[in-house]
């Protein structure tokens, strides 16, 4: 079991080389790899971390669980808005804290996820999708640490497998919130679809997230569609949906068709959930300088 401790001795201090605003690599917005692969695990938005939001019990524990079952996973794939913070959304835990503590926040709880899923599964590889929530990042920390840590990030993550291709995005659609979405219309079905004509027809899966509804899946045209929820409580979110709101999908790639195991967890009490991520902030704060004269909001 993951648990608070297990974080906690992972909270690292802050990098010791300098930070540069521009990584000496080139951004790329797709990435096509060719590979063997048995097993992809799919994660949606974490948002990390909205103190009272932020569902990180319950990614915890589906880790877990993934492990138990698979034992390894051979690639791991995050769907996008791994972190939550930005300037646009009130939700950012600090409101008026420095640029400099903010990022180095970040970068340390991005780093204790990593660290988890490298432990626990194993896995060979592990791409990151670019979201919305990266985007308004005054300084892309997700750029920086997927580069030391050798692992992809990119816009649009194409997957070849033996039995086809497999296509990985945070949303054909970012026109809108996330939370603000009314769920799988038509439309991004039909734009999810769209894929198949820029990346083949032997395209077997596409998976998306963004959008902060319930699990979706569903298979049009020899294509597993998937949308993958977030691992955020919305009391917005009709009850009937937030059972189903922490979900995490790992495609079982046979040697004639494409498993979806889908590992769901109810959503974490929210007194416990609040807990549960002050002690992780607490903890990650002792390891960064916050000048006295630093105001801290927590939201």
């Amino acid at each position: 079991m993951v648990t608070v401790t297990d974080l906690r001795e992972q909270l690292r201090t802050a990098f010791n080389h300098t930070v540069q605003t521009q990584p000496p690599f080139t951004w790329c917005e797709e990435r096509y790899l060719q590979a063997h692969v048995n097993t992809v695990l799919l994660i949606g938005d974490i948002h990390l971390i909205q103190p009272q939001f932020t569902d990180t019990y319950a990614l915890a524990k589906l880790i877990e669980t993934v492990a138990k079952e698979y034992g390894t996973i051979d690639c791991v794939v995050l769907l996008g808005d791994v972190v939550d913070g930005s300037d646009k959304y009130a939700t950012q835990i600090f409101k008026q804290a420095s640029p400099q503590d903010y990022i180095n926040l970040q970068r340390l709880l991005v780093d204790v996820l990593f660290e988890i899923l490298e432990r626990y599964l194993k896995p060979r590889l592990i791409a990151v999708t670019k979201g919305n929530h990266e985007d308004m990042l005054k300084e892309d920390i997700l750029f920086e640490i997927c580069f030391h840590r050798r692992y992809i990030y990119c816009r649009r993550f194409v997957l070849s497998t033996p039995l086809g291709k497999m296509v990985f995005l945070h949303s054909v659609k970012l026109s809108t919130r996330g939370s603000m979405n009314v769920g799988a219309t038509p439309q991004i079905i039909d734009s999810m679809l769209a894929l198949k004509y820029i990346y083949g027809s032997d395209v077997v899966a596409i998976a998306q997230a963004h959008i902060h509804k319930m699990f979706i899946h569903n298979v049009q045209e020899n294509t597993h569609l998937m949308i993958l929820p977030a691992f955020l409580i919305d009391d917005r979110a009709v009850e009937v949906s937030m059972k189903y709101n922490n979900a995490v999908v790992v495609l079982d790639i046979g040697n004639t068709r494409v498993k979806v195991d889908v590992f769901t967890l109810p959503k974490t009490r929210p007194e416990m959930l609040l807990q549960y991520n002050m002690f992780i902030i607490s903890e990650a704060l002792k390891k960064i300088h916050v000048p006295e004269d630093v105001v801290c909001y927590v939201m």
